[in-house]
């Protein structure tokens, strides 16, 4: 949202656009999100693992900084952050639709996808209000945005080469499009997990004040 912000804005409006591990398609992005809440399902030992997780998240959450991180496992981290999109994503099938909270309304709400929202709410509501699927992809892919985002001098980006929302294309069109100046780039981190990096911090402040 915010390059897709600032790309259709002029290139002066803002005095500084930091973006942190932006998808560069958004709807792909929702989608691989969704097949986080999915991925352990296919796991013989799901139970164990969705039991760990949990526990781990407690543990974590009276921890001191002194004591240091709980580690995940690959599928314990997918199915938290699974679980946390699919809470999200929930709330805002209620919301958008107003429907009364219940247990037996968040039951049958949970169970809708991405896909399921996408095709089946908004795609008819979008339709409706003259604007088609084709439309809406488009707007969601920044390479459509290529030329306002690079008329814009003053946007800087937060990127990890191992962000599991960009392909290895995605990264590389990132990469060309803002070179080495212009990007604050860690090769490791996944999505946002190298924000607690002392020298990542420091150099999202310094990008801040020299476009101030």
């Amino acid at each position: 949202y915010t390059l897709n912000l600032a790309a259709t804005s002029d290139p002066d409006e803002y005095s500084c656009v930091l973006s942190i591990n932006p998808p560069l398609n958004l709807t792909n992005g929702l989608r691989t999100l969704d097949n986080l809440f999915r991925s352990p399902a296919k796991e013989e030992n799901l139970g164990a693992i969705k039991k760990s997780a949990m526990v781990k998240l407690l543990v974590s959450q009276n921890r001191t900084p002194e004591q240091g991180a709980v580690p995940f496992s690959d599928l314990e981290a997918s199915f938290l952050i699974g679980v946390n999109y699919r809470f999200t994503l929930t709330q805002t099938i209620m919301s958008s639709l107003e429907i009364n909270p219940s247990s037996t309304a968040h039951e049958k709400v949970g169970a809708l996808s991405w896909e399921d929202y996408y095709k089946n709410i908004i795609t008819p509501a979008l339709l409706g209000r003259g604007i088609k699927a084709l439309d809406l992809e488009r707007s969601s892919n920044l390479r459509t945005r290529a030329k306002g985002l690079t008329a814009a001098k003053n946007i800087k980006l937060g990127l990890t080469g191992n962000d599991f929302l960009l392909s290895q294309e995605d990264l590389k069109w990132f990469r060309k499009s803002f070179p080495t100046d212009r990007t604050i780039f860690t090769q490791t981190g996944g999505h946002m997990g190298q924000l607690w990096k002392a020298d990542v911090r420091k150099a999202i402040r310094a990008a801040i004040r020299k476009s101030q």
